[in-house]
Formats: structure tokens, sequence, C-alpha cells
């Protein structure tokens, strides 16, 4: 049976770069990154729309001003850069100013990296949320949710970007280790910070203003970067 790893998140500083699905080839291929970002958006739907389950049936409250990630193509470089290290840990913090989830999977028998690869890292990140739950009530971010570290980074209001790398790793955690890192600006996981703004989902264009411009995805109640 495939075994999963995990760790917790780390950030810093934000900073701009290139975006979109054409970034230079890389172990990851166009059919990844479509993937990856769409179950992180996915995934951030549900928070705006007030259906992410938390542990117990209970529901995330919701969030407004929530922005649907954009691809970039510099933190898929320094995720991929990090990822074909093959070592199972944060990467140092002189080599990126972004937040950080990894995650691994590992057997006895080969693996495939595929886009199920994207999405079994992205389910067991949002997972800590069904399986941990929210203890305090105000949001903001301290040790104490250590243990839903990589869902507040999929969650972070102020998050605008992923990129991310996959890689075959044997003999990282097990005979055959498949390994993927996702990165994101502007970083998550301040301490003392809520995770995101409560309130609805947007339902038209002035409901987003964390950036002159932004457009309103009704349907998802996302908000869209100008």
């Amino acid at each position: 049976m495939a075994q999963e790893s995990s760790n917790e998140n780390i950030f810093r500083c934000n900073s701009s770069s290139a975006r979109g699905l054409d970034c230079p080839t890389t172990q990851m291929k166009r059919e990844y990154r479509e993937t990856v970002l769409k179950s992180h958006n996915d995934y951030r739907s549900t928070v705006a729309m007030g259906t992410a389950q938390m542990l117990g049936g209970s529901y995330a409250k919701r969030a407004k001003n929530m922005y649907k990630l954009i691809y970039d193509c510099d933190l898929e470089r320094q995720s991929q850069e990090w990822a074909n290290r093959c070592k199972y840990g944060h990467s140092p913090d002189d080599l990126r100013n972004a937040g950080e989830n990894i995650w691994a999977t590992y057997a006895s028998y080969p693996l495939t990296i595929d886009q199920q690869s994207m999405l079994g890292a992205t389910k067991y990140w949002w997972n800590e949320l069904m399986k941990y739950g929210i203890i305090d009530q105000s949001y903001k971010y301290s040790n104490a949710m250590f243990s839903i570290g990589h869902w507040t980074q999929m969650a972070w209001g102020n998050t605008t970007r992923v990129g991310c790398g996959v890689a075959d790793c044997p003999g990282m955690l097990g005979t055959y280790t498949t390994y993927v890192v996702c990165q994101y600006r502007a970083p998550g996981n301040y301490r003392g910070r809520q995770i995101y703004d409560f309130g609805d989902g947007c339902s038209r264009d002035s409901d987003c203003t964390l950036f002159s411009g932004s457009k309103c995805e009704a349907q998802t109640g996302l908000c869209l970067t100008p």
C-alpha cells in the first residue's frame, strides 16, 4: 500500500513573477499544472461558498475577497528545483520568498507521476480541515493551527499565485517515492493574522477589493485578479 507524508508550512515575503500555464519545460506537464491549479481553486471556492466541511460535520466560516489563484512559472521553477533534490523537508529560506507545502507518497512498487499525484497532494493538505477542524474561532493563525498549516496556506485570503513541482525520488522515504512541492505568493500563515476575511463569496465585481480592477466569478464566489 502506498504511504503518504507531509510537513508544516513555511512562509516568506511576496514578490511578482511570470504567470501562465505554458512554463518552460520541467517535470511538470501542462495537464499537471491545469489539474493542480483547478484543485486549489475548487477548494478555495468551497470556503467562499460556505461548503468547506470541518471536523464533526460543521463548515468553515465563509470568506469574502477570496481570489482565484493563477499559475506562476517562477514558483514552479523554485518548487521543481527543490523537488529534484529529493530531500524531504522544506527548502531553505534563502532559496525562496514564498509559502510552501510539501507532500510525498511512497510504496514498495514503482509509482507513476501523473495528474493523480497533484490531486493526492492537494487532497491531503485540504483534508486537514476535516481531520482537525478549527479551534480558534477568530481564525487568526497561531501555533495551535500547526496541524492545519497546509490547509491554511491553501485557503489564505491574500494568496493569489501558486506553482508546483514533482519528482520521482527513489529511496527518499520508501523504495519508490513521488514528491510534490507547491509554493505560494503572497505567503500565508503569519502568526496573529486572520486566515481570510469573513463574509460572503463575491456576487459582483465591487465585492472584490484586494486589487483595483478585480472581477467577480459569481459561480465560484472567487475574485479574479486584473
